[in-house]
């Protein structure tokens, strides 16, 4: 498995984790899904791993603290935005975008920038300055 597939795998993990926060996985919430997916590059890899998730019913602490990892092993992507925003759409997709869910997304974001940051300043990422 490539480092991409890895990445995007995390990515259905996370919006697993998102849509199970307020409860079940809603239908409006997998087909937005699906819908922002269309002609995605990762799309499969990202929806096996949301659909595998969600048929094993795992805890969302477990599956959030697993996306995180891979994100932060991963390392800084350009992909990043696209997945912020679509948690935040799969999320609003029913009912609105709750507090739970709005945390969740803020906190993901925070603790991955937080991480980058020190990556940098341990000089392990390499940027260019």
């Amino acid at each position: 498995m490539t480092a991409r597939e890895k990445l995007h795998e995390a990515f259905g993990e996370l919006i697993y984790s998102i849509c199970k926060t307020d409860g079940d996985v809603q239908e409006s919430e997998v087909e937005k899904l699906k819908e922002r997916l269309k002609g995605h590059s990762g799309a499969e890899s990202i929806l096996w791993s949301f659909n595998y998730e969600n048929y094993k019913s795992k805890p969302v602490a477990d599956t959030y603290r697993k996306a995180m990892f891979t994100c932060k092993d991963h390392g800084p992507d350009p992909e990043y935005p696209f997945l912020l925003n679509l948690l935040k759409e799969v999320a609003a997709a029913s009912n609105g975008l709750d507090e739970a869910e709005r945390n969740l997304v803020n906190g993901f974001e925070a603790e991955l920038k937080e991480q980058f940051i020190k990556n940098d300043k341990a000089d392990r990422l390499k940027f260019n300055r």
